[in-house]
């Protein structure tokens, strides 16, 4: 799910109907689960990307010091490396490369989702007090 369907479905799921406190508290563990599952999906997509960035970035690292081979470049679909960089210089290189770039915005954007779910799956954790103190608040209403 894209972070902007999964800001869709919290605010429709963050709702509370305080008509039907007992209901709501009942489905807490489904929104726990739903959510849960989301988190393990972009954590394993983080990890694929971060392992995809490690593998890109010593490839990379290998292009611009000019040691890939013509097969390799023909892979990647890449031009030959016409300059002589220094070893020293090619971590520049590398963090403005477009593909790098692209991988890291990646990688950022599964971070913030992470972050996103988190922040969900801790106000699920609270719901419950948030339901039993609505409840609470019902009774004192009613003078109970």
């Amino acid at each position: 799910m894209r972070t902007e369907e999964l800001i869709n479905e919290w605010s429709r799921d963050c709702k509370i109907d305080h008509t039907e406190l007992g209901k709501e508290s009942l489905i807490i563990p489904q929104l726990h689960s739903k959510y849960l599952n989301e988190f393990y999906q972009a954590k394993t997509l983080y990890n694929k990307l971060s392992n995809d960035y490690k593998k890109l970035y010593k490839t990379k690292q290998q292009y611009y010091l000019g040691i890939l081979s013509e097969e390799e470049l023909k892979e990647y679909g890449w031009e030959p490396q016409p300059l002589k960089i220094l070893k020293s210089d090619i971590p520049t290189y590398i963090d403005s490369d477009v593909d790098m770039i692209e991988i890291q915005s990646k990688i950022k954007a599964t971070e913030d989702k992470i972050d996103l779910i988190e922040n969900i799956i801790r106000t699920l954790n609270n719901r419950g007090y948030l339901i039993k103190n609505a409840i609470e608040w019902e009774k004192f209403k009613m003078g109970l």
